[in-house]
């Protein structure tokens, strides 16, 4: 009597396929033979997790029978007890491999792929944080040739006390904690009419001035007496040492910085330029002097990744000037690399937009406009930004109510622009860019660099500013 066939049975055949789990370094692509090397080998980490056989464990071909083999139906059973236990141990391996469906980093090129997942991981309205930020301090050297001692021409020496009388002038002074001989000094060239006084001290008395008393002075004399005094020209961070200590200072250069200058907190400044200017007749030592004096200092910023870091946050961060998906592959090629050596930095610069990330750290063409603040702040999102001559004053008001809006202190982010009021007007602009770090360049001058600076070192320029504003460019 013949025996019906036995029908067939669908999941026997799952061992059949050939294509191996989404998570196996071959997914998504045709199965190899088993000779051919991978075109992107497994790293050491990834084949720990992913068995070098798993993928050619997969393409096993163990095909069901559709019908009664000819042996009879000892045979059959045999066939299928074989099949059975076949199709369980792949069902085991699977089960065991499970892990390796998860999405295994690889080692890659810049250029490559960093993950199995083709599509970007999309930036939501989570959290969002700079991350940790590693500073580097370095001096910054002027271009040859465009230090001179022009400046001598039109340095501002008198002293100007507006409406005020002797006797407040001769009170100002001692507040200042001048005494004795310097005291004397000055109150001998003390001269008052009805509209205001002034003081036209004599160079021997100005380099015997002792240095807080002339700092608090000069502080004082910025409300009266222009930039000069207003927002100091020259200042140097003691981390850099003193002016005087500088390798190579010419003597004569050396004694017109040790005593003309003075500190304040962790910061050197000078500012009697005229004075220096008489003292050093000879032109070279007068160069010299400015050429030293002129000095700059950049901040150089990173941001720190390690193995384990969390990208999602810091892609949120500073993405504001650039696309999600090239600021998270700039990280995710930090962490690579923070893979081997335990910690990998990220230049902020990286982050820039483009006439930022190409003008940071570097001081203006010889042909450039006078480009300032107001146009550095204007101008920082705008690829095209040098086309755009500087707006001055009136020009920065007005771009500033059409295109931007005034946001709340504590809503600042990357990009925002801070602005300096001095009762009602605009005197100086900058970019937020993490921490208490701003982006800018104070005046149009050719030997005023694009730095990063802390937010309290610019104010030290500007320290008659009575009022602070944050703005945030409009959607376009």
């Amino acid at each position: 009597m013949s025996r019906p066939r036995q029908p067939q049975r669908p999941a026997r055949q799952e061992p059949t396929t050939r294509t191996p789990p989404k998570g196996s370094p071959v997914a998504g692509g045709a199965a190899r033979p088993k000779s051919a090397p991978a075109a992107n080998p497994p790293s050491p980490k990834a084949t720990a997790s992913v068995p070098a056989d798993a993928a050619r464990t997969r393409v096993t071909e163990v095909p069901a029978p559709t019908s009664t083999p000819p042996g009879g139906r000892g045979v059959w059973l045999f066939i299928s007890i074989i099949a059975v236990m076949v199709g369980l141990g792949i069902r085991a391996l699977v089960r065991d491999t499970a892990p390796a469906r998860e999405p295994v980093t690889v080692d890659a090129s810049p250029a490559e792929p960093v993950t199995a997942a083709a599509a970007p991981t999309p930036v939501d309205n989570g959290p969002s944080d700079p991350g940790e930020l590693v500073r580097e301090y370095h001096e910054l050297v002027q271009p040859p040739g465009r230090v001179t001692d022009e400046d001598c021409g039109g340095a501002q020496s008198t002293w100007l006390f507006p409406e005020m009388t002797d006797a407040q002038v001769r009170q100002q002074l001692r507040d200042a904690g001048f005494t004795g001989a310097p005291l004397a000094g000055l109150e001998s060239h003390l001269r008052c009419e009805a509209n205001g006084c002034s003081i036209d001290a004599s160079d021997a008395v100005l380099l015997s001035l002792p240095g807080e008393a002339r700092g608090r002075i000069y502080r004082f004399l910025g409300r009266y007496n222009g930039a000069m005094f207003s927002a100091i020209p020259f200042r140097r961070p003691l981390r850099f040492g003193r002016w005087e200590d500088i390798q190579g200072v010419p003597p004569r250069v050396r004694d017109v910085l040790r005593r003309a200058s003075w500190v304040e907190s962790d910061t050197q400044y000078f500012v009697d330029v005229a004075m220096s200017c008489r003292t050093l007749s000879d032109p070279t030592e007068r160069r010299q002097l400015f050429e030293y004096l002129n000095r700059r200092y950049l901040i150089e910023l990173s941001v720190r990744v390690g193995p384990d870091t969390e990208l999602a946050p810091l892609v949120r961060y500073w993405s504001s000037a650039r696309p999600p998906e090239v600021v998270r592959g700039i990280f995710e090629r930090a962490q690579r690399a923070a893979a081997d050596a335990g910690t990998g930095l990220v230049n902020v610069r990286e982050f820039l937009p483009t006439m930022a990330r190409r003008r940071l750290d570097t001081f203006p063409r010889r042909d450039d406009p006078p480009f300032d603040c107001f146009w550095t702040s204007l101008r920082f999102f705008d690829d095209a930004a040098e086309s755009v001559d500087p707006p001055g004053n009136d020009g920065f008001v007005a771009e500033l109510g059409q295109r931007w809006e005034r946001i709340p202190s504590d809503h600042l982010r990357f990009g925002d622009m801070i602005v300096l009021y001095d009762h009602g007007n605009p005197v100086h602009a900058m970019t937020h860019v993490a921490d208490d770090l701003v982006f800018t360049k104070n005046g149009g001058s050719l030997i005023r660099p694009w730095l990063l600076m802390s937010g309290d070192d610019v104010r030290r320029d500007y320290v008659f500013s009575t009022e602070t504003r944050i703005f945030r460019r409009r959607p376009r």
